[in-house]
């Protein structure tokens, strides 16, 4: 692969990055535009989701028509620990509703490792490797 080939890649791969960084926080812009419009003049339904009619526009990704744009309200549950400890505490069934799980401390394997209680080839089967690979700019002069 010639230089000329590697500049051309990497001044291709650079502008691409931004142009994919410009169009994220486009969209970002727009959405939060949208939500806040949505939120103020939306039709919302009987579950909460807010919706305003689009006439005319045709999706440039699908080529089908839209219809509308949707502010969709979700509800999501989770436990509060804190209440369901309290609770399940007061009503004696807490040890029912529990488990332990043991979990390796890493810590106290090197801390053992490091006073020769653990050896250090029994230390190094526990672990694997694994290898991986990142591509980078370096910004700076070349050489």
């Amino acid at each position: 692969m010639t230089e000329h080939n590697t500049v051309r890649l990497v001044e291709e791969y650079l502008k691409s990055r931004r142009l994919r960084e410009t169009a994220a926080e486009m969209e970002g812009k727009y959405k939060k535009e949208l939500m806040d419009l949505l939120a103020a003049e939306g039709e919302e339904d009987d579950r909460g989701s807010t919706y305003l009619t689009v006439t005319g526009l045709v999706d440039p990704r699908t080529g089908e028509p839209v219809a509308s744009v949707k502010r969709e309200r979700r509800v999501g549950q989770a436990l509060d620990e804190d209440v369901a400890t309290d609770l399940l505490t007061e009503l004696g069934l807490l040890d029912r509703c529990t488990t332990t799980i043991t979990v390796l401390d890493e810590d106290a394997i090197l801390a053992l490792n490091m006073t020769d209680e653990l050896p250090a080839d029994a230390v190094q089967q526990m672990y694997t490797e694994r290898e991986t690979f990142a591509f980078k700019i370096i910004h700076g002069e070349s050489d």
